[in-house]
């Protein structure tokens, strides 16, 4: 299935047991309704990497929405330490829920204005207890790593993470403001090794009906899946 570029870069740091990893996504709607979208990912790993035509604008555009005014950016930045990997686009938000296993760089936003981001699991479902130790190792060490949503241009007042693990989860996350910035900081494991949603709403309250039936019924097709290989 074809995947948002930038799960190539997170499953080559998994395959090479670097979890040093850290992503900022910023969002900003704009007054033609359209988001203007910053997203960066920063890790050791790239330090090492000499081959960065890999990392081209026709491949990342390639995986985002085919539409005739989606603009798409790319950009490497060294310093002395990392290296980063940075996703500039201007693109509306997605009206339907993607069905597609894509990173979620543009959001979908919902009958009731809420932004919504939909991570599913990039890690192989699997029943074997040798795989289920890894994921949780895997989650440990991901805890530690940061995945960062910021606004601008807006107020969001309510977030909320869904994760399918076993059984559903909910966790609300705190808002903080910088500036005129709004961040909400995301435990990696929770986004990389679940399958999970991000609601963020600008009301008071949130509606979370529509993503966790779209989750539960998700998992439960994956599970099928992997029961007839």
């Amino acid at each position: 299935m074809k995947r948002f570029y930038i799960i190539a870069i997170i499953s080559c740091i998994f395959t090479i047991g670097c979890f040093d990893l850290d992503i900022v996504h910023y969002v900003e709607p704009k007054k033609d309704r359209s988001l203007f979208i910053k997203f960066r990912v920063t890790s050791i790993y790239f330090k090492d990497q000499t081959d960065k035509k890999t990392f081209n604008n026709d491949v990342i555009k390639g995986n985002l929405p085919d539409e005739k005014d989606t603009q798409v950016t790319y950009q490497w930045i060294q310093n002395d330490l990392t290296a980063d990997v940075e996703i500039t686009t201007t693109a509306k938000p997605h009206s339907t829920i993607s069905a597609t296993d894509k990173f979620p760089v543009i959001p979908y936003r919902d009958k009731f204005g809420q932004y919504i981001f939909i991570y599913h699991n990039y890690q192989e479902l699997g029943s074997s207890q040798n795989l289920f130790d890894s994921q949780k190792i895997a989650e440990g060490l991901l805890a530690a790593s940061k995945y960062r949503l910021a606004f601008g241009n807006t107020v969001p007042k309510q977030a909320l993470i869904i994760v399918y693990r076993e059984q559903p989860e909910k966790f609300n996350l705190s808002i903080y403001q910088l500036g005129n910035i709004y961040c909400i900081d995301i435990p990696m494991n929770l986004i990389i090794m679940n399958e999970s949603a991000v609601i963020v709403s600008c009301a008071s309250t949130i509606n979370d009906s529509e993503i966790s039936n779209y989750l539960t019924k998700l998992l439960e097709k994956r599970k099928e899946e992997e029961k007839k290989t």
